[in-house]
């Protein structure tokens, strides 16, 4: 994939074949068998054509022709054992608890605590060794550094095997990764990730109401981002976000998300841990949209620097002090002159147009200075002003990328050429990082150049001396709020009954044994009407079942309460293989001997949801129950 710089993956190669990837449990199988797979595959959409069109030719073929035989289906009514039902009537295995001995245990849904400096210390350092250092790697493999190399000038890394031979425009200066970088295994990370982040959170006092209306900002753009933000962060009682999955890249990434339409990250830097709150961009209601409220909403709304311990103090996830980003564009100029003397072809001249283009170049070296005295942007100015040397085989866009040779702050000076956006809106940015993005990510940049200036530092004639004033944006103005405050389980006092068995199951070997399945972990989640789960048992009205391999958005719903939740020791006789690192039950569905059971209920008079697990052995089967015809008018029970 040229604008990624990378081979694609299994999943990806899946979805190009028209294979619903995204939404399926794919966690048995490797990097290579995802590969074969796709490569084996016909596009679906081929044989969906196929298909399709023999059951428009042939389709009086699918029933009986004799309309007076009983039972019989008129000519040209589809089978229904053709058409695959989304919901599968529910399966006569028996969910018990007589096959042995049970407790109720509690499971905390809070956040862990790191013991001191050392431990922080330790745990980023994990995190940067178990890091993807290379898109090959997938998911959960870590190649070792002796098969690794990163370039000296950039800070790519790569597999050995990815580059070499070298990509055309981008070659690298790639050398052999440091040998004595221990790297820890991506499963491992994650679990220890998933003890530490808490499950449910909420953000208190976070109360725009408060923030007096910046100077230059619109008032129609204030008031609509004033109302946006208080619908997705809750004005009256906080939103809930809840964890859903943990994406492994060059960082590693927490997610959560709130049914109000908000949702945050948590990341893992090598030099310090971050939270970020986003907010969805406002749908449009028919009303005209304030210009530049899109744009506020493409950034974070509110972030939060996980406060570093001192010495032996514990370190927290949640403690550190909120800042919102108000929805400002501040005007600066840019100068910027050439450093020197060298040259280097540019990117048309090395594609070998000719012409006007034959006698292009760059600059090697470019000086750039924020001509502005604002308090507000020392920070910026003293992280930008410096030297920037060209790096045009680093894989920038139009060979633009550029970094910083002076000072102790790293930074970059490249073209961002976005995903979704016309080349006319693609400007150089300042940015502390350079790779490509994914589809989604969000990338922190310290101040670009106006797209409506069209900068390109390309000459064409011979120049003693450069220097040019450029238009340039900052976009966003930091402010602390002190008095928000992440709140954990724990401190909203709720926390999580699990029953589990304390003694061996003993399973039946009768002839009809196999219907009688041992109970292994039940527990009772609440959730609210509107959720997704409570919607898919309402409609059915009954027991339901769903395909456990097209199941993978139920299981990101329910991750908050899954990814806390451990297989007990007495699956060890079922399944001797587990360790201490993916007896998670949220990692171990890929097992497919898991199956599970939910329940709704009506307590204290309000019909709300309760969402019971029951985890069997012997079947690979999810499913929701919702025996709403049994539930007595009395509200309980």
């Amino acid at each position: 994939m040229t604008n990624r710089g990378g081979p694609l993956v299994g999943e990806e190669l899946l979805l190009l074949q028209g294979i619903p990837s995204d939404d399926l449990l794919l966690t048995k199988e490797s990097e290579e068998n995802l590969k074969d797979l796709a490569g084996n595959a016909m596009t679906t959409t081929v044989v969906g054509a196929c298909m399709l069109s023999a059951l428009l030719q042939g389709y009086t073929a699918l029933t009986h022709r004799d309309d007076n035989a009983v039972g019989s289906k008129r000519v040209g009514e589809v089978a229904r054992s053709l058409v695959p039902p989304p919901l599968l009537p529910v399966s006569d295995v028996e969910i018990s608890q007589a096959l042995g001995s049970y407790k109720d245990t509690q499971v905390d849904l809070g956040s862990a605590s790191l013991d001191g400096s050392k431990a922080w210390s330790a745990f980023l350092r994990e995190a940067t060794s178990s890091a993807k250092k290379c898109t090959s790697e997938g998911s959960d493999e870590a190649l070792p550094p002796a098969e690794l190399v990163v370039c000296k000038e950039c800070g790519q890394s790569s597999s050995k095997k990815n580059a070499v031979p070298p990509r055309k425009f981008e070659e690298h200066r790639f050398c052999v990764m440091d040998e004595d970088l221990a790297r820890m295994k991506p499963l491992t990370f994650r679990t220890k990730l998933l003890r530490l982040v808490p499950m449910l959170i909420r953000i208190y006092d976070l109360d725009v109401e408060t923030v007096s209306k910046p100077s230059g900002v619109d008032d129609a753009l204030w008031g609509a981002w004033k109302e946006q933000v208080k619908k997705f962060v809750g004005s009256e009682t906080p939103s809930e976000f809840r964890f859903t999955h943990v994406t492994r890249s060059r960082i590693w990434t927490a997610h959560y998300v709130s049914r109000q339409g908000g949702r945050m990250e948590l990341r893992v830097l090598s030099t310090g841990i971050t939270w970020l709150l986003f907010g969805n961009v406002p749908e449009d209601t028919g009303n005209e949209t304030p210009d530049g409220l899109e744009e506020a909403f493409q950034r974070p709304v509110a972030r939060m620097k996980v406060r570093a311990p001192n010495g032996d103090s514990i370190a927290s996830l949640v403690n550190g002090t909120w800042e919102l980003c108000l929805p400002t564009t501040s005007v600066v100029q840019l100068s910027i002159e050439k450093a020197g003397t060298e040259v280097k072809d540019s990117w048309r001249k090395r594609l070998g147009l000719e012409g006007e283009f034959e006698s292009e170049y760059e600059f090697e070296d470019l000086k750039v200075t924020v001509e502005s005295s604002d308090p507000r942007l020392a920070d910026a100015k003293l992280a930008i002003d410096g030297t920037y040397r060209l790096l045009p085989k680093c894989g920038g866009a139009c060979g633009s990328l550029r970094k910083k040779t002076d000072g102790d702050s790293e930074m970059f000076f490249f073209i961002e050429s976005k995903q979704m956006t016309l080349p006319t809106e693609d400007a150089y940015v300042f940015a502390t990082t350079c790779h490509r993005t994914s589809y989604g990510e969000y990338r922190d940049i310290v101040l670009g150049v106006d797209p409506k200036e069209v900068y390109r530092p390309i000459h064409s004639i011979p120049l003693e001396c450069y220097k040019d004033s450029v238009r340039a944006l900052v976009w966003g103005q930091w402010i602390p709020l002190p008095e928000a405050a992440i709140k954990t389980m724990d401190d909203l006092g709720r926390l999580l009954t699990v029953t589990q068995p304390t003694s061996m199951l003993t399973v039946p070997m009768s002839s009809e044994g196999w219907n009688t399945c041992p109970e292994i972990i039940s527990c009772t989640v609440p959730v609210e009407p509107g959720h997704p789960i409570f919607k898919l048992c309402d409609k059915a009205a009954s027991c339901v079942e769903v395909n456990l391999q097209k199941s993978k958005s139920v299981f990101l719903e329910m991750a908050f309460v899954l990814s806390r939740l451990s297989i007990p020791a007495v699956v060890d006789v079922v399944s001797p293989q587990l360790t201490s690192a993916n007896r998670i039950l949220s990692q171990l569905i890929l097992t497919h001997f898991l199956s599970f059971d939910i329940r709704l209920c009506v307590t204290n008079g309000l019909r709300s949801t309760v969402d019971k697990w029951k985890q069997q052995m012997g079947s690979s089967k999810f499913a929701p129950s919702a025996p709403l015809a049994n539930l007595r008018s009395d509200g309980q029970s």
